[in-house]
């Protein structure tokens, strides 16, 4: 069976992506912050909904996103293709980081809007728990469990 792209530049696109997605969220957060004259914190106001809902995205964000990620890891250990394989992970970690990138821009707005250094916070929890998933080649290679000529072929 012929192998349609690259392996090696797949992961290294899907690296490209991660390294975008999480430089927006650096960079919203960079700019919008000293834009904001006085900060506060503010975890006594019952009245705000946002309060709760924020944290509860995340929470919400980070358990979704793995639920969809699994789901197409098990999609991609079916299938004995390499560039498949990588096509679908790709696909499954950019499902599992568009709630957190969703929650994490709403509480950079919510910032701004409120200069609640919570939400900071919360966004902050959000871009280290993205760090943690950073897509390395030996953490592709173990979750998708690749066979050892899998393997060299991405060597």
């Amino acid at each position: 069976m012929e192998e349609k792209a690259n392996p090696k530049a797949q992961i290294k696109i899907t690296f490209q992506i991660f390294i975008a997605l999480l430089a927006g969220l650096i960079l919203a957060a960079y700019y919008l912050f000293p834009e904001i004259e006085s900060y506060k914190i503010d975890i006594n106001n019952t009245e705000d909904i946002v309060m709760y809902i924020i944290p509860l995205g995340l929470i919400v964000a980070i358990l979704l996103g793995s639920i969809l990620f699994q789901s197409n890891i098990k999609q991609a250990l079916s299938n004995e293709c390499l560039s498949n394989k990588l096509a679908t992970y790709q696909t499954g970690m950019l499902m599992r980081l568009a709630p957190l990138e969703g929650i994490a821009f709403l509480s950079i707005f919510q910032f701004s809007d409120s200069k609640n250094v919570i939400y900071l916070i919360i966004e902050v929890i959000a871009i280290l728990y993205i760090i943690f998933l950073v897509p390395t080649k030996s953490r592709i290679i173990k979750e998708l469990q690749l066979s050892e000529t899998h393997k060299r072929q991405l060597n």
